[in-house]
């Protein structure tokens, strides 16, 4: 009969590795879906770690999955006291009433809603980009009146929804550029509506 394994520095034998619980599999698929919201795994390397926690057969082959990722910080804001960043995980965040946005926003949600009442904000760049990254979340937000606004978004068994409806006033109106993804979630942009 052979023994285990055994650790030369101790008479302890060496732990085999054992089977994964369902917890511990879920664990590694919620950090990797955060992962991808705050863009530090793209969505084809997302994919393929997913299956991969989904086919591991040892928790170190699971661990394997995850070692490499560290959540980066924010940029730091080009502009004092302009809203940058949203994020929210596993919660809710809601933003409405006079914001200053710089040239990028990026709104974060991973499982979680994200509500954004832009429709005072003051935006200081002839070309504003709001990035969204929404998995298994809802992201809903509405800009000022008198922007034009482009969709280069795109969802995966999700929703990436622009509406213009009456905004901008022609040339020279702010242009506002969403793009990200939604995956298992919903994203939907308004303009709000002139007054008057």
């Amino acid at each position: 009969m052979a023994d285990s394994p055994r650790d030369d520095r101790s008479d302890s034998p060496l732990p085999l590795d054992r089977s994964i619980t369902p917890a511990e599999r879920e664990r590694v698929v919620e950090q990797l879906s955060a992962a991808f919201a705050h863009d530090v795994v793209p969505l084809d390397e997302f994919e393929r770690r997913v299956g991969l926690a989904y086919s591991a057969a040892s928790p170190s082959e699971l661990r394997a999955l995850t070692q490499d990722l560290a959540l980066q910080s924010a940029v730091p804001a080009p502009i004092a006291g302009a809203l940058t960043r949203v994020g929210a995980t596993l919660g809710n965040v809601e933003r409405r009433g006079a914001q200053v946005i710089g040239q990028r926003l990026e709104v974060r949600a991973f499982m979680a809603n994200v509500e954004l009442d832009l429709a005072r904000a003051r935006l200081t760049s002839p070309v504003t980009e709001i990035d969204v990254r929404c998995v298994m979340a809802n992201v809903e937000i509405r800009l000022p009146a008198n922007v034009d606004l482009e969709n280069q978004g795109g969802a995966l068994l999700g929703s990436f929804e622009c509406r213009d409806g009456l905004g901008g006033t022609g040339p020279g109106s702010p242009i506002v550029r969403v793009i990200g993804r939604a995956v298992l979630g919903s994203v939907q942009v308004l303009v709000d509506e002139p007054h008057g």
